[in-house]
C-alpha cells in the first residue's frame, strides 16, 4: 500500500520533464491506497509536502481481497509498492 505517502513526496519533489506541469513524470493526480487506515493517515495534517501544488492527491482505504473501487479505464498508470505478495487471485 501507499503507507505514509513516501511515493507522493518523491513525485512532488521536482517539476515534470520540460516543465509541462505536474510532478516527476508529469503526474498531476495521485490516488494513495492502503489497507491500513492507520498507515495511510499517519502523517496527514502533520506533514507539509514540499511541491504539493505540483500533484494533487487523495487517500483511499482499500480491502486487498475486494475489487478496487474504481471503474475500468480510470488510471493511466498504476504503481504498486511491495504489494504483489499479498495478491491471492492472479490470472
Amino acid at each position: 500500500g501507499s503507507g505514509a505517502g513516501y511515493v507522493y513526496r518523491a513525485i512532488c519533489a521536482d517539476d515534470a520533464i520540460d516543465g509541462e506541469g505536474g510532478g516527476i513524470g508529469g503526474v498531476r493526480k495521485l490516488v494513495q491506497m492502503d489497507s491500513s487506515e492507520t498507515a495511510l493517515r499517519r502523517d496527514e495534517g502533520r506533514l507539509v509536502v514540499e511541491g504539493a501544488e505540483r500533484c494533487g492527491t487523495f487517500r483511499v482505504v482499500g480491502d486487498e481481497e475486494a475489487k478496487l473501487p474504481f471503474p475500468d479505464g480510470t488510471f493511466d498508470l498504476v504503481m504498486s509498492s511491495a504489494a504483489l505478495h499479498w495478491v491471492n487471485d492472479l490470472p
